[in-house]
């Protein structure tokens, strides 16, 4: 399969399957996003970040956002919750698999540049939604 080449910019900012991107990001540089987004996200309202298990992948609460409006869009779930990001953001998240219910999973295993623009989209998004 080949690669085209990404721009941060693109919908695959923070992807859950980074062997598919053609990125390659060590094992150490996914643990250390991981950390940096778990601070980051730990600042705005309304997520609840944690690191899983293995520790590159950060799990994010959801039920805060719960009856939150977005530009004229409910979030009732991690699925709308997700599918807004994907939608409006262009940020790529999954839903938790085990965790919980009410979780969104975030891989670390993208380059820096990405992690960074992924989360500056999120913040605007947060700003938003307490405006």
């Amino acid at each position: 399969m080949t690669v085209q080449q990404m721009r941060p910019t693109d919908s695959t900012l923070i992807n859950l399957i980074p062997e598919h991107t053609g990125f390659s990001v060590s094992a150490q540089a996914a643990l250390e996003n991981c950390r940096y987004m778990k601070l980051r996200l730990g600042t705005m309202p309304f997520f609840m970040p944690c690191r899983t298990q293995d520790g590159a992948m950060l799990r994010v609460g959801c039920r805060p956002f719960y009856g939150k409006d977005w530009r004229g869009k409910m979030i009732s779930s991690p699925h709308t919750l997700s599918r807004l990001l994907l939608e409006e953001l262009q940020l790529a998240v999954g839903p938790c698999q085990g965790w919980g219910e009410d979780d969104i999973v975030i891989s670390g295993s993208v380059p820096e540049e990405y992690m960074y623009a992924a989360l500056e989209r999120m913040e605007i998004m947060v700003s938003e939604m307490i405006q």
